[in-house]
């Protein structure tokens, strides 16, 4: 492969990455399109660090679980004026609604009168730890119904799994 000088490399990169869409226009993306410049500062700043090796940097750790509070306490007190101005009930029903969507969109073996079981989360790892339970509890029943063991299960995913999930399948032993 022929060397180019960075700067050419850059502009190749860059003039490819035009042809995707505007991200201040995708309405379907739940991901924050615009932030101020002091956070695409910090961003920038910190994008070289690795996030799982807490022992390396435990500042940054530290700041991140302030942070997940913070959002937990925000997320909890935007939840309580959502109940107050449409009643508890309304929130739960969205909730709800949205459980038997992803249910339905997923095939879930529920009768058409049925209501599928299921908990809204914050993040996608929670999400993530309470599928794998859910998972590995629908497996032992299986394997318990079938006279087989059931206390050794064994996942197997491709190497293109989200890096959570062999932490997490690994912590249910």
């Amino acid at each position: 492969m022929p060397e180019i000088p960075k700067e050419a490399a850059y502009q190749i990169i860059n003039d490819e990455l035009m042809l995707d869409g505007n991200p201040r226009l995708n309405l379907a993306s739940f991901v924050t399109t615009w932030m101020e410049r002091g956070c695409d500062k910090l961003i920038m700043d910190g994008i070289n660090k690795n996030y799982v090796d807490m022992d390396e940097y435990p500042v940054t750790i530290e700041l991140q679980e302030i942070f997940r509070l913070f959002f937990f306490i925000f997320f909890l007190i935007l939840m309580k004026i959502f109940s107050l101005l449409n009643g508890e009930s309304e929130f739960l029903l969205m909730q709800n609604r949205c459980v038997n969507m992803i249910a339905h969109l997923f095939n879930a073996p529920i009768g058409e009168k049925e209501a599928a079981i299921g908990v809204g989360t914050i993040g996608s790892s929670e999400a993530i730890m309470l599928a794998g339970l859910a998972f590995k509890r629908k497996w032992q029943n299986k394997r318990k119904a079938e006279g087989k063991p059931y206390d050794k299960p064994n996942i197997v995913t491709g190497a293109n799994v989200y890096f959570l999930c062999k932490f997490h399948y690994d912590s249910f032993k």
